[in-house]
């Protein structure tokens, strides 16, 4: 795996352990994605949903597909994708099979 992109990924979820709070990262029903609140202060949301080209033990980087301006500018890595992780580690987010499929 590329080591520029490992260590992208690091530094997004040290991000993420440092400030992502619980009401920072929602389950929308209505939208079937996660919303994850903007660091920049705001108030503006992202949305998260599963990349349908992706498959079970992808990284979490892969796995996702964010609207941030980080990932429409091309990049894999972005803090939200890891707030996300990080609730999937921690048990607090709905399980990824119980989402619907980015593209579906």
């Amino acid at each position: 795996m590329n080591p520029r992109l490992l260590e992208a990924a690091k530094r997004a979820m040290s991000k993420a352990v440092r400030s992502t709070f619980e009401e920072d990262v929602l389950w929308d029903h209505d939208k079937q994605a996660w919303r994850v609140l903007s660091a920049t202060g705001s108030g503006e949301f992202y949305f998260l949903r599963i990349n349908a080209r992706s498959k079970r033990g992808d990284p979490w980087w892969v796995r996702l597909v964010c609207t941030c301006p980080a990932a429409d500018s091309g990049l894999d890595v972005c803090w939200h994708k890891a707030a996300v992780a990080l609730r999937w580690r921690r048990g607090k987010m709905p399980k990824v099979e119980e989402a619907r499929v980015y593209g579906e």
